[in-house]
């Protein structure tokens, strides 16, 4: 079998690896020269089911009422008069109901946790280095409310894989030491930790990966842009590229967010929009005033790792944004941040802290969309994974290829299907 993958970022070198190892002749396209060089070059680096959670949750509708207007809020949304924008926001905010929220949280968990296996085997069968830290993340809370709202839904998502405490303030300082003076000034209540979430670097793992694929007969195509799919009645039939068109009959568009302008070649509208975040990364100080455990802070919505000698936080999300250009008023609300429940750090300022900036492609509901698409032959989905890319990619790689084989899927595929839409 001969399956072009379009996309070299997490999602689709996992999905080609998959896929060769099950014997598949796979070529990779992508527009830039290397494997993860957008969305998948400097994010969070958290890989957790615990945490992985739609965007759409019922706090949002507070948040952008909160932060309408301000350019130091963690979550904005675009005016655009974009009418696609304005259906997908209806779209999102009917997600946010709480009754919705838990459905699209419990299917991400599943994927996730599922995800989690693929990638710990994946990572023990090729001995895959990318600064990985078994350890936990750490949700940190403001508020006693938060912290107990949090504990409940904890409860209400929890299955037999996911490992999660609840930890009063002291107990968060002996955990992470870096957050004793947070506490002592009272900015923290209390915290969950999840034992069984890990910190790692993505890009590093989807180059060492894509060798793998290489070493497998994988091929790759780097420095082509896609025009378009190219069919016959129900039938996919190639690819039309910058380059020339490419014959294939089986496709996987794992563009993150170039898919909905390469489907709709095809006649299909995928709801996905643009999502804008932001990084910085720094070298670890070695006085232990960073966190060397994952961390998230619920609060300002800013995740922060070790990746070796690295340390990265990541956050914000701009719903809307269709540029990936660096706004170092908006990447230093991260620094910001980091300064309030690290005040004794030696933070440099934005332009000494190699900051990044990155669109994601996010479904109005949370999901990311996987499988085929009905009524196109040949045409296969992994994309919208949000700002959770990192911690599906495996299983949403894995579940790909075990659709393009026709061979069972480990979970329950019904709310991942571009069906759902439909």
């Amino acid at each position: 079998m001969r399956v072009l993958v379009l996309g070299a970022g997490i999602a689709g070198i996992t999905t080609a690896w998959f896929l060769a190892r099950e014997g598949a002749e796979v070529t990779v396209v992508d527009r830039q020269f290397k494997p993860a060089l957008e969305t998948s070059f400097a994010n969070g680096g958290h890989i957790s089911a615990s945490h992985t959670r739609p965007w759409a949750n019922p706090q949002v509708p507070r948040q952008l009422v909160k932060f309408f207007g301000k350019r130091d809020g963690p979550v904005s949304f675009s005016l655009s008069l974009d009418p696609t924008l304005f259906s997908w926001g209806l779209s999102f905010l009917s997600n946010c109901r709480r009754d919705r929220y838990l459905k699209n949280a419990k299917t991400l968990r599943e994927l996730a946790t599922y995800s989690r296996s693929a990638l710990q085997g994946l990572t023990e069968e090729q001995q895959i280095k990318y600064d990985l830290c078994s350890t936990g993340i750490l949700a940190i809370h403001k508020s006693i409310q938060s912290l107990e709202e949090a504990a409940l839904e904890s409860g209400q998502l929890a299955n037999t894989d996911n490992q999660e405490e609840v930890l009063d303030a002291s107990q968060c300082a002996r955990l992470e030491p870096a957050l004793a003076d947070a506490v002592d000034s009272g900015v923290i209540a209390g915290g969950i930790f999840s034992k069984n979430a890990a910190t790692g670097n993505a890009r590093s793992f989807t180059l060492e990966l894509a060798k793998r694929c290489a070493d497998l007969g994988v091929c790759f195509t780097f420095g082509v842009n896609i025009v378009g799919l190219k069919t016959h009645r129900t039938k996919l039939e190639g690819v039309e590229t910058t380059k020339g068109f490419i014959p294939s009959t089986t496709v996987v568009l794992a563009l993150g967010q170039g898919s909905r302008e390469v489907a709709k070649t095809a006649g299909i509208n995928l709801p996905l929009k643009t999502v804008k975040g932001y990084s910085i990364s720094l070298a670890m100080p070695n006085d232990k005033t960073l966190p060397s455990l994952g961390v998230l802070d619920e609060e300002r919505k800013v995740v922060t790792s070790r990746l070796g000698n690295i340390f990265r936080a990541a956050g914000i999300a701009e719903f809307g944004s269709t540029s990936a250009g660096m706004d170092q008023t908006r990447a230093n609300i991260i620094i910001k941040s980091l300064q309030t429940l690290y005040p004794n750090s030696k933070l440099p300022d934005i332009n000494n802290s190699s900051p990044w900036s990155g669109l994601r492609s996010a479904t109005p509901d949370g999901p990311p969309i996987l499988g085929p698409v009905p009524n196109l032959q040949g045409l296969f989905l992994n994309t919208g994974h949000g700002p959770m890319g990192w911690s599906l990619s495996a299983g949403a790689g894995q579940l790909v290829s075990n659709w393009i084989n026709n061979q069972p899927k480990a979970v329950d595929v019904s709310g991942l299907t571009v069906s759902r839409f439909i």
